[in-house]
């Protein structure tokens, strides 16, 4: 059990990072003219969705797929349709998960540096403010990557099938968001196999 110094630790850190996070977003946020291709589509069909379009004007392709992204998008399109600067919403919040999940993995896994040190390489990867900005799959994909890792780690301490079950959560929101994150749903497989599942 955590005494009231440790909690206090963590509640600075997890405050830390997402503030962190919310300052990165603040700089590096790409404006809504950036915008194009999957992104604007994905927009664009959850705005239809949102004004009551017929399900003829709603394309059917991959995007719909994306369900993770989508439902999101949805609930902060409807608040209003009109607003294209609501798209930075949901992935925004997705970016602040993903810096949490990847701080609270690492520290478990190397200490509280180690912590930091994955969240400063989540930061400058390449990709990174366009994923933050853009509702596309990737920052969703990442959240849900870094919190079953959180949930794993947690799966070695007590190996019962509610803590499996938290470990396939954030699995099946990663799968949600990009199908081919199925890919990691063996090893994880394999790891709760492996520790007594």
């Amino acid at each position: 059990m955590l005494d009231a110094c440790g909690r206090e630790r963590r509640f600075l850190a997890a405050a830390g990072i997402v503030l962190v996070a919310l300052v990165f977003l603040a700089v590096a946020l790409e404006p809504p003219e950036v915008r194009g291709g999957d992104a604007r589509d994905a927009y664009l069909m959850v705005r239809a969705w949102a004004v009551g379009a017929r399900a003829e004007a709603v394309p059917i392709d991959h995007h719909v797929a994306r369900w993770a992204v989508l439902a999101p998008l949805r609930a902060v399109v409807a608040l209003d349709p009109d607003a294209p600067v609501l798209l930075h919403v949901p992935p925004g919040m997705a970016f602040v998960l993903a810096a949490w999940g990847t701080f609270v993995a690492a520290r478990r896994a190397g200490g509280a540096f180690a912590g930091w040190v994955g969240v400063a390489v989540l930061f400058v990867l390449p990709q990174a403010a366009r994923a933050a900005s853009q509702p596309l799959p990737d920052e969703f994909v990442a959240a849900g990557l870094a919190w079953a890792l959180v949930a794993a780690s947690g799966y070695t301490r007590r190996p019962r099938a509610w803590a499996a079950a938290l470990v396939a959560a954030p699995l099946a929101l990663a799968y949600g968001a990009r199908i081919s994150s199925l890919i990691f749903a063996p090893v994880f497989g394999w790891f709760i196999a492996r520790c007594g599942g």
